[in-house]
């Protein structure tokens, strides 16, 4: 079951580089119905392989579980091409938590 923040207090995530087929695994259990805005984890991972020069896949971990995906472009600057969170760890403050990490992740200068 995915753990309850409280109110204003952000999830411990770390973001880890898929570049294994044990992450890979991971990543196909990662549950996401809505595919209107943006495509399933094998999607995202399939943009990371075609970009590979620019763009990097990184799993959003909380703990050991895999809560989410981002692209990350880390050519000139860092932007993040897409992130999906799995839908039941949706309005839990993943997402916020993970661009946080992105920021955190990024050099300065």
């Amino acid at each position: 079951m995915p753990r309850l923040f409280a109110a204003g207090a952000a999830p411990d995530i770390r973001l880890v580089p898929i570049d294994d087929e044990a992450k890979l695994g991971d990543c196909e259990n990662l549950k996401r119905k809505s595919k209107k805005y943006v495509g399933g984890p094998m999607w995202l991972i399939g943009l990371a392989y075609i970009f590979r020069k620019n763009m990097n896949a990184y799993g959003v971990y909380d703990e050991n579980r895999l809560v989410g995906l981002l692209l990350l472009n880390e050519s000139t600057c860092y932007k993040i091409g897409e992130m999906i969170i799995g839908d039941k760890f949706q309005r839990r403050g993943y997402g916020t938590a993970a661009v946080r990490a992105v920021i955190e992740h990024c050099p300065v200068g």
